[in-house]
């Protein structure tokens, strides 16, 4: 990842667990590597060992009630609402606690997210309304660096995809993302009565600051290379993305193309490859697609076609080339407003764009002439 740790500040913190993992159940299965009076780890190595082995039903706030698939540790995606988690977490002891692991990682270390129960622990802020948006990002970059460090076997890498796939990494980190997003109202709100997800609402992404705005950014990086890599992976984000409500979040994200370019372009690729290799979740596409607009009205998708990105130009060409192949009434509705930008596309740069908007002006015109 090409973002900077920050390792040297972190090394000057105190090596602990975060203050809302210790308990009476920490260290309990290896009380060697924990101090049992203090409930406290002396550095970073015997915190992965406690974090292992501690139950992780003690931590971060997991209710007693979370309903698993035969796992404690495993969230179901129907157990949202009731496994909300707005407890206090002390954001600071979870940067310290994340960073050292990821120091860890880095140097080939990768143990800890081959296991079940540490992953458990290091994606509980994820569902956290309290988590900082630090806190968020640090999480999503320590489970992106397996992905990304040099010397792993590819068998140590599926093993720990699959344990990403067990713990259901994907719906967290959507989660995760819905938090950084909703807007101050709705904490307050929140904090004074139980809001179930699917009835947050949303702030202006242009209320996002730079650090919420580079959290969404490795969240969704991480969501894009992990959908990619599998279809069971995939499955997920269009079950997690239906039963958090997201499309409105998805659709915010596709209006970051003037702040936040790789987040636009990591969501058109997911989008696509929806409609490439789970075409049953093309309602999905569409509802994030259709009447997407800005605060003024305009329609985005008109954006995105002229972005000045040839990456957004042609994703965006593919994602309406693709849904327009998969639900030919679509040409009717989308017709009237990208007709004039698509003319335009036909002088692009890019043959690729250039080849895509020919094709998509003769769908326009086809449908036009079946309706008259």
């Amino acid at each position: 990842m090409d973002r900077n740790f920050d390792l040297d500040a972190g090394k000057k913190m105190y090596s602990s667990l975060p203050a809302e993992l210790e308990g009476k159940h920490l260290g309990e299965k290896n009380n060697s590597s924990c101090n049992s009076s203090a409930g406290r780890v002396t550095n970073a190595r015997s915190a992965t060992r406690c974090t292992v082995s501690c139950e992780t039903r003690t931590t971060s706030g997991l209710d007693a009630n979370l309903k698993a698939d035969g796992n404690d540790d495993v969230f179901t995606l129907h157990s949202w609402n009731s496994a909300a988690n707005i407890r206090p977490i002390e954001n600071d002891e979870w940067q310290v606690f994340l960073l050292r692991n990821m120091e860890e990682l880095m140097t080939g270390q990768l143990d800890c997210l081959r296991n079940h129960n540490l992953v458990s622990v290091v994606v509980a802020p994820l569902r956290n309304s309290n988590a900082s948006c630090k806190v968020l990002e640090y999480v999503a970059n320590m489970l992106s660096l397996p992905l990304v460090v040099d010397g792993p076997a590819e068998k140590d890498i599926e093993n720990i995809k699959q344990v990403y796939l067990e713990i259901k990494v994907i719906p967290n980190l959507i989660y995760a993302s819905k938090i950084i997003a909703k807007s101050k109202q709705s904490d307050i709100q929140s904090s004074q009565q139980s809001i179930s997800v699917e009835n947050e609402v949303l702030a202006p992404v242009s209320e996002l600051n730079a650090d919420e705005l580079h959290a969404l950014e490795c969240i969704y990086l991480l969501i894009c290379h992990l959908v990619h890599s599998g279809n069971d992976f995939l499955v997920q984000f269009c079950d997690a993305a239906a039963i958090l409500n997201a499309v409105p979040l998805l659709q915010q994200l596709l209006l970051l193309g003037g702040r936040k370019m790789r987040i636009v372009t990591d969501l058109l690729a997911i989008l696509n490859l929806i409609l490439r290799e789970s075409p049953e979740n093309t309602d999905l596409v569409e509802q994030v697609i259709i009447g997407i607009s800005d605060n003024e009205g305009n329609s985005d998708m008109n954006k995105l076609l002229m972005h000045p990105s040839q990456i957004i130009r042609a994703r965006t060409c593919q994602l309406i080339k693709h849904l327009c192949s998969t639900k030919q009434s679509l040409h009717s509705v989308l017709a009237p407003t990208l007709h004039h930008d698509l003319q335009t596309l036909l002088n692009d740069s890019s043959m690729s764009i250039r080849m895509d908007a020919e094709e998509l002006l003769k769908g326009f015109n086809r449908s036009c002439y079946s309706v008259n």
